[in-house]
């Protein structure tokens, strides 16, 4: 949707080629993507804290996937986040 707030991921993965292509695919679909290389790395990101999926849901992360992701099934999922951010700026009553 125009003028929608990117869906935000961060893809954390030891290997920099994997992590990588999974961002550039991502980026081609409009997301807004970080990496990191490990989760210590991806705590920064998202905040200093001492287990990255207490941090994630005191963050409001809706997901988290683990290894291996299968193309298709993270494909659907951002469609589902997309949906569910424009239908949350519905009930709000927010135009986009």
């Amino acid at each position: 949707m125009p003028g929608a707030e990117p869906i935000r991921i961060l893809i954390v993965d030891a290997y920099g080629h994997s992590r990588e292509g999974l961002r550039v695919s991502l980026l081609g679909g409009g997301c807004q993507v970080e990496t990191a290389s490990g989760c210590w790395e991806a705590i920064k990101k998202v905040k200093e804290g001492p287990e990255i999926r207490a941090q994630a849901e005191r963050l409001g992360v809706t997901r988290v996937l683990e290894k291996p992701i299968n193309p298709r099934e993270l494909r659907a999922l951002v469609q589902t986040l997309g949906a569910e951010r424009d239908s949350l700026a519905g009930s709000r009553g927010e135009r986009r």
